[in-house]
């Protein structure tokens, strides 16, 4: 009997150590889970940020610790601080830091709700929780760097391996007293960017056409270019336009010229205007002036213009402030023989840039009749590349 009681005590006093064994032996580490680091930059020996994403089975408790630990090779600049550094957290993962994300307010140590967070190595950065607790399968995300923006915008980040992924693995792990721990590979290359190269050449398209209707249109016209103003009375100015039947002078323009382009104009007679090719002193003088009955004078002045991109202007004295086609009393600017700026765009390139250009002539009741009175003007288009 007494051996048998003495049997009993053994097998109880056993249950009890292995009942006390099972009560305090510590419970086993979780795996993170939906684990990822999102670089700025991936290339080695440069700076980067680091976004570390992962859900955490088990939770972070009061006071645990979250450790970022990086490959040998990989520096964390010595100066990094809790304010270059963001720990936020969802209970409902979503795969991302940006959306109903909770932020956890960091310091240099942890005090009541606030997380400690420092740089405890060239390797480590240890976070230590305060008195908010994760719940177990949250979404947990860390910011290391210029994408650390919660209470300031860090300045500090991490200088990635001085070699490759194909020399060696590259990783950053996570553990701590949190209870979960894990690894996320890093693919760190020896460069991260392509360089691009592209040219554009080049282009400047100008044309001239004439046409007797009240407007310009693209249908193109043949070369040589002429204006006939027919006879001029003294009663009948004679102008651009589809009453006098008279061609209007159409200029279009394209170009890539950063600086844009210029279109002058020269006439070989200067002020001296329609000039009678059997009487070179017999004139048709050309001066800045209204237009008018009676009142000898030849000018030309802009109608319009237009463009599909950037601006198309006219410039003084051509605009067309007082120009239109089939008016004789337009304001026209006089012609010489030096290269006159009649159209611009403003130093900006410009697509399909048209203009109107209307030929005004005059006489006086003194003008000596001919039927050959001439001029020739000169359009140039130039553009600053």
């Amino acid at each position: 009997m007494n051996k048998f009681h003495s049997f009993i005590a053994k097998v109880t006093m056993l249950s009890l150590v292995v009942a006390l064994v099972a009560i305090v032996s510590p419970a086993q580490a979780a795996t993170i889970t939906s684990a990822k680091d999102t670089m700025s930059r991936v290339q080695i020996s440069t700076l980067s940020n680091h976004e570390i994403l992962f859900t955490t089975p088990t939770g972070v408790a009061s006071g645990a610790t979250i450790i970022v630990t990086f490959n040998t090779d990989f520096s964390v600049a010595a100066a990094l601080d809790f304010t270059d550094l963001d720990l936020s957290s969802d209970s409902t993962p979503d795969a991302d830091c940006s959306a109903d994300e909770t932020e956890a307010t960091l310091a240099a140590a942890p005090s009541g709700a606030t997380v400690g967070a420092v740089r405890t190595s060239g390797t480590v950065i240890t976070f230590t929780n305060g008195t908010t607790v994760i719940a177990a399968g949250s979404e947990v995300c860390i910011q290391i760097g210029t994408n650390a923006t919660n209470q300031t915008t860090g300045v500090r980040q991490v200088t990635n391996a001085t070699t490759d992924s194909s020399a060696s693995a590259k990783t950053v792990a996570l553990s701590g007293t949190f209870g979960d721990s894990g690894t996320i590979a890093l693919g760190i290359v020896d460069d991260d960017t392509v360089a691009i190269s592209a040219t554009v050449t080049s282009a400047l398209t100008f044309d001239l056409d004439t046409v007797t209707t009240d407007t310009c249109s693209t249908t193109e016209t043949a070369a040589a270019y002429a204006v006939a103003l027919g006879t001029i009375t003294t009663t009948d100015t004679r102008v651009s336009g589809g009453t006098d039947s008279v061609e209007s002078i159409c200029v279009d323009l394209n170009t890539n010229a950063s600086g844009g382009a210029v279109i002058t104009v020269v006439s070989a007679n200067g002020s001296s205007g329609l000039v009678s090719t059997s009487v070179p002193g017999d004139t048709i003088p050309s001066a800045g002036a209204t237009m008018a009955d009676g009142t000898a004078n030849y000018g030309i002045c802009v109608v319009s213009e237009t463009s599909s991109a950037g601006t198309f202007d006219d410039v003084a004295p051509f605009d067309n402030a007082s120009c239109a086609a089939n008016t004789e009393t337009n304001v026209v600017g006089g012609l010489t023989t030096s290269a006159q700026t009649i159209l611009d765009t403003n130093t900006d390139p410009i697509a399909t840039g048209r203009a109107q250009i209307a030929v005004n002539a005059a006489i006086s009741g003194i003008t000596p009749a001919h039927s050959d009175y001439a001029d020739t003007l000169t359009f140039i288009a130039t553009g600053t590349f």
